[in-house]
């Protein structure tokens, strides 16, 4: 039978678990940002992340939004392919995503609110761009988009920021 446990990080590395009798399993989740986990000395990408109605003005509900992610590569970051990974902001749900190979980057997942695109390195590449649709009135943190590179430890991530849907 489950059992939830919540205890801050301090609680959970002093606590000394032992198993009485049966079979247990442990699910540990953190709340933050990855940024709070990897080497500032890695970061080699910088990510702007834009969000703006299609039809300009504010963003309403079943308005059209385009969220564009744009990393600029610092001269020394690794070559080859990166994985950037979003969160489509609370509030809005996915739309489109014209896929094309050509550009230096595609989508490879999208599962919830979360998507994700292979990234690959080159002089010149287009920014990332997919659409979403506003769905629910209110003010929502979209989340920062993070990018890693798939064989080092290479990373960058965009600011969070704080958005408002108007009712229709």
């Amino acid at each position: 039978k489950p059992y939830v446990l919540c205890m801050n990080t301090n609680d959970l590395k002093s606590a000394k678990f032992r198993t009485v009798s049966g079979e247990v399993g442990v699910f540990a989740a953190y709340i933050g940002s990855a940024a709070d986990v990897v080497k500032e000395d890695s970061k080699y990408v910088t990510l702007t992340k834009t969000i703006e109605p299609v039809n300009r003005g504010d963003i309403t509900q079943s308005s059209v939004v385009r969220i564009t992610i744009k990393p600029v590569f610092s001269d020394d970051a690794p070559s080859g392919c990166y994985e950037l990974t979003d969160y489509i902001p609370t509030g809005m749900r996915y739309y489109y995503c014209k896929n094309n190979w050509n550009i230096g980057w595609w989508l490879n997942d999208r599962e919830g609110q979360k998507i994700s695109f292979t990234v690959y390195r080159k002089a010149s590449l287009s920014p990332i761009v997919y659409y979403v649709r506003a769905t629910f009135a209110g003010s929502f943190v979209a989340d920062s988009a993070y990018i890693k590179h798939t064989s080092t430890a290479a990373w960058g991530m965009s600011e969070r920021q704080q958005i408002k849907i108007y009712e229709k």
